[in-house]
């Protein structure tokens, strides 16, 4: 591994734990510099599996009060 891909490794690993940890997208899409929040969510969030479970869980709680 290059020193720039190590470098752009960081970068995602940033981005990925962030999310992960509710920050909030347009923190994240401004932490990354780029353009729109779709870019930043379309990059990162595809490599995060338990986002998706998590927001299914946390709207099944909220649906079903359990």
């Amino acid at each position: 591994m290059t020193l720039l891909h190590a470098g752009i490794a960081v970068v995602a690993l940033r981005a990925q734990r962030a999310q992960q940890n509710g920050v909030a997208p347009r923190v994240v899409m401004e932490q990354m510099g780029h353009s729109t929040i779709a870019m930043s969510m379309n990059t990162y969030s595809h490599v995060i599996p338990a986002l998706q479970r998590e927001a299914a869980e946390r709207l099944d709680t909220l649906l079903t009060g359990s």
